[in-house]
């Protein structure tokens, strides 16, 4: 039987352009990789940290993609965050789709609270 890196190491390949390690499994609704890990469906660039760099993630923690590529699962392009940084790393680069309440503070598209500013990100 096969371990969990090595079920992990076959579902993606190299882009020789980019360097990135391009998922080739299964996708959730917004192009993330998901690999099931321990009994759960995971997102894949999550997973590449925890079974390929020995990271131990918590649920508060988030994956950025430093590549932007949703489909990357290299763990040298990746690295770990929160919410707070991820929205203002989106909203930096153009990406965001930022919502308000109705109190005007700013929500991301699954409505967590963001915080865009640089002393939240670091």
């Amino acid at each position: 039987m096969s371990t969990p890196a090595e079920r992990f190491r076959i579902k993606f390949q190299v882009n020789p352009a980019s360097g990135c390690w391009e998922w080739q499994g299964a996708t959730n609704e917004h192009g993330y990789g998901l690999f099931w890990l321990r009994g759960r469906c995971r997102k894949a660039h999550r997973a590449s940290l925890e079974l390929l760099a020995g990271e131990v993630l918590s649920r508060s923690e988030v994956v950025l993609h430093r590549c932007d590529n949703r489909l990357c699962v290299r763990p040298d392009h990746l690295e770990r965050g929160n919410q707070a940084r991820n929205c203002w790393d989106r909203a930096s680069k153009g990406r965001h789709h930022l919502q308000r309440d109705p109190n005007g503070q700013p929500r991301d598209e699954r409505g967590r609270f963001c915080t865009l500013s640089e002393e939240s990100t670091t």
